[in-house]
């Protein structure tokens, strides 16, 4: 049975960027339950008519003191390859969420917003965000990768973030991107000063 679980989580793995997992193991209710790990996902957000107004919390708790020290997205955007593959604490501004799931969102720098967008995605595809948290200030935990994407890989991050029926261009070869695995996210509404 071990190694069913295992061969199911590794099928899975593989096309697991928007994809919905609980859909492929309908036996289990999660893919960490299908591999036997602790691990407790959160469910692909909802599309609701009720407005995301409050601070939305995921994964492991990002302390005050991370919170402070957490860098701006222009200032890793300049120590972007000193970085690679560092963990870090990331500030700034969601700028565009996954409208299939849920699964993913960019934040750039919250300050000019004219940084590079680092691209956000849960460890182990454990947590969502709101489809309407786009403009909220966010705070991440995770890990940092600069990463080359496919031009398959491209066109579908593309085609998630226009949402279904959008046609999307094709991208002309491969897209450098940040990435940020986290571990730990806080989303807030931008505060009115």
């Amino acid at each position: 049975m071990r190694n069913l679980k295992n061969g199911l989580a590794l099928g899975v793995t593989a096309f697991a960027l928007c994809t919905p997992a609980v859909g492929l193991l309908p036996q289990f209710d999660s893919l960490a339950q299908a591999v036997g790990t602790a691990a407790q996902p959160s469910k692909p957000a909802k599309k609701s008519v009720k407005k995301t107004t409050e601070v939305v919390h995921r994964g492991q708790e990002i302390s005050t003191r991370s919170l402070k020290a957490a860098v701006s997205v222009a200032a890793l955007s300049q120590k972007a390859e000193k970085l690679n593959g560092q963990d870090v604490v990331l500030k700034g501004r969601v700028k565009k969420v996954c409208q299939k799931k849920g699964c993913w969102f960019t934040i750039t720098d919250s300050q000019s917003g004219k940084s590079t967008p680092v691209r956000i995605t849960s460890k182990g595809y454990l947590f969502f965000v709101p489809f309407d948290t786009a403009g909220f200030d966010a705070v991440v935990s995770g890990t940092f990768r600069v990463k080359e994407m496919s031009v398959e890989e491209a066109k579908h991050m593309a085609q998630d973030e226009a949402g279904p029926g959008v046609e999307v261009p094709t991208p002309k070869g491969p897209v450098k991107e940040y990435r940020l695995e986290a571990v730990g996210v806080r989303l807030s509404p931008t505060s009115k000063t």
